[in-house]
């Protein structure tokens, strides 16, 4: 499981350095390439309260679901903790 730095400031130098190092716009928060429950990874987005994806985003989460990837967006960590729980089996 791995956490993808596309949000927060940078200054202009190093964001840069990381869009030529492969960075993109829509890739969701955290992406757990492990096959579980009939899906061959899960993949998680952070939003505040009555937030949306963005398009760049929902393009993203559409491509995986199509790959078969279950992709969750949620407001806690609590409640990322419980799913990815229940992902694995735990």
């Amino acid at each position: 499981m791995f956490a993808v730095p596309n949000a927060g400031k940078r200054t202009f130098k190093v964001a840069a350095m990381m869009i030529a190092e492969g960075l993109r716009k829509g890739v969701l928060d955290i992406l757990f390439p492990v096959a579980r429950c009939g899906f061959i990874g899960l993949a998680i987005e952070f939003k505040k309260p009555g937030k949306g994806l963005t398009e760049e985003q929902a393009e993203f989460a559409e491509m995986l679901v199509k790959e078969g990837w279950l992709v969750v967006v949620m407001t806690d960590a609590d409640a990322a903790i419980r799913t990815v729980k229940n992902y694995i089996g735990i």
